[in-house]
């Protein structure tokens, strides 16, 4: 009986040691994956859909249940990222960079025609198309609400289902050429006001030429609103 007993726990031992390094692995792994995702997560839009996979899974199956992990992005979010992992195998720590292919998916504005260059942008203009992100890292895009580049101007021509970007609008100019604007200036010391005519057209925030009329020297002033500039940094 007691050989019979021997011969059991002979056989149960090995597996039951299996099943804790089983299960640590899979706890490992899991706080792995979290880290990684939370990194991704610095570097995505807040309502991106995350998902990864480990190009090389037995860099993560070699970690045990003793695991402390720090991650690092190595580069800008895009389709294939690598990750240091820093962990535990065996009580021994153990440094490994991680190859991980990532999906990050989320609503982008997208051209819901085709639109002229200098095209005023309405809301029928613009839907939302959801996109793999990574995979864009070279295409900047707009993540969110449309209302944002509505009533821009398109800067250049754009081709239905075209994801628009930052350098594809431009705000609508409020001073043309030649238009007579008071040109003011607001600091500690002085404040003025003169008149002066636009040499070129601008939007609000822009810096644009200004010709003073009366003493006829340029200078460069920031538009305020259709018939003001301002010079220097005052209010």
């Amino acid at each position: 009986m007691k050989k019979i007993t021997a011969i059991i726990i002979g056989v149960l031992l090995p597996a039951a040691c299996f099943a804790m390094n089983a299960a640590g692995q899979k706890s490992a792994k899991n706080l792995i994956m979290t880290a990684v995702i939370n990194e991704i997560k610095k570097e995505a839009p807040k309502n991106a859909a995350i998902s990864v996979e480990f190009e090389k899974p037995q860099l993560i199956n070699v970690f045990d249940g003793a695991v402390s992990i720090t991650a690092g992005t190595r580069g800008s979010l895009s389709g294939e990222m690598r990750f240091y992992i820093s962990g535990y195998v065996d009580g021994k720590k153990m440094d490994s960079y991680i190859p991980v292919l990532v999906r990050a998916v989320c609503p982008v504005i997208v051209a819901s025609r085709t639109l002229e260059a200098r095209t005023m942008i309405r809301g029928t203009d613009l839907s939302m198309a959801d996109k793999d992100i990574a995979t864009m890292s070279f295409m900047p895009f707009f993540a969110g609400d449309a209302d944002k580049i509505t009533g821009m101007l398109t800067s250049k021509a754009l081709q239905k289902a075209r994801v628009i970007g930052p350098s594809d609008v431009q705000p609508v100019p409020v001073i043309s050429r030649g238009d007579l604007v008071t040109i003011t200036c607001n600091d500690e010391n002085m404040h003025m006001e003169v008149q002066g005519r636009a040499e070129g057209q601008g939007a609000v925030g822009e810096t644009i030429e200004v010709r003073n009329t009366a003493s006829k020297k340029l200078v460069m002033a920031t538009v305020v609103s259709q018939s003001m500039v301002r010079v220097g940094e005052g209010k």
